[in-house]
C-alpha cells in the first residue's frame, strides 16, 4: 500500500473550496465502487462516477494504493476498535463467536475490506489478525477454543474463507455469516 502520509495524513485546511468538494465527492464514491467490486473498481471508473477528471485522484492520490489507504483505513480501524471491544468482555468466548461472524457480516458488504484481508501480509490485515489471534488466546484460557490452535490457524481458516466466498462470488450477509460461524466451530476443543 502507499504511504498513508500521501493519503491520508495531508492537511487539507489550505484547500480551495471546489477542491474540498471534489475530495469529497472522489472519497465517497472510492468507498462506494471499492466496496461494490474490491481491488478491481479501477480509478477511471472512479473518476467517471465522481465526475471530475483522472488528473483530480491523481493530484490527491498519486497511486491507486494511496486512494485505498484513504478508503480502507477508517473502515479497518473500526473493525479493530470492535475486536478490542471483544477482547474487553469478560467471556472471551462468547465474544469470539460474536465477533469472528460478525467481521463476516462485514465483509460480506464491503469488498474491499474482504479483499485487503484475504492478501497476506498487509498491514492492516496483520493488525487485525493480531487482535483476533489475541482474542482466541484468551478463549483458549476458559477452553473455549482447543489447546492446540495456533495464529496460524486463524489466518488460513479466516483469510481462506474470505478468499473463497469472494472468489465464488457469495452474496449475502447470512450466507457469508454461517462462515463466521464455522470459522469459530473449528476451533472449539
Amino acid at each position: 500500500m502507499g504511504t498513508r502520509e500521501n493519503a491520508v495524513g495531508r492537511d487539507w485546511s489550505g484547500r480551495r473550496a471546489d477542491a474540498l468538494r471534489n475530495r469529497k465527492r472522489i472519497l465517497a464514491v472510492a468507498n462506494a465502487m471499492f466496496a461494490e467490486y474490491g481491488l478491481q473498481a479501477t480509478i477511471t471508473q472512479i473518476a467517471v462516477a465522481a465526475g471530475v477528471p483522472e488528473s483530480a485522484i491523481y493530484r490527491d492520490y498519486p497511486a491507486k494504493d494511496d486512494l485505498l489507504v484513504a478508503v480502507s483505513e477508517d473502515q479497518f480501524h473500526k473493525l479493530e476498535d470492535r475486536a478490542i471491544d471483544a477482547l474487553a468482555e469478560p467471556d472471551a468466548g462468547a465474544a469470539l463467536r460474536k465477533y469472528v461472524p460478525n467481521l463476516f457480516v462485514v465483509l460480506a458488504g464491503n469488498r474491499l475490506l474482504a479483499d485487503l484481508l484475504a492478501e497476506p501480509g498487509g498491514a492492516q490485515t496483520v493488525r487485525l489478525l493480531e487482535l483476533v489471534n489475541r482474542l482466541a488466546d484468551e478463549a483458549k484460557g476458559d477452553d473455549t477454543v482447543r489447546a492446540d490452535y495456533t495464529p496460524l490457524d486463524i489466518q488460513i481458516m479466516l483469510c481462506g474463507a474470505v478468499r473463497q466466498l469472494m472468489a465464488l462470488d457469495v452474496r449475502g450477509a447470512e450466507r457469508w455469516r454461517r462462515y463466521g460461524e464455522l470459522v469459530v466451530n473449528a476451533l472449539r476443543p
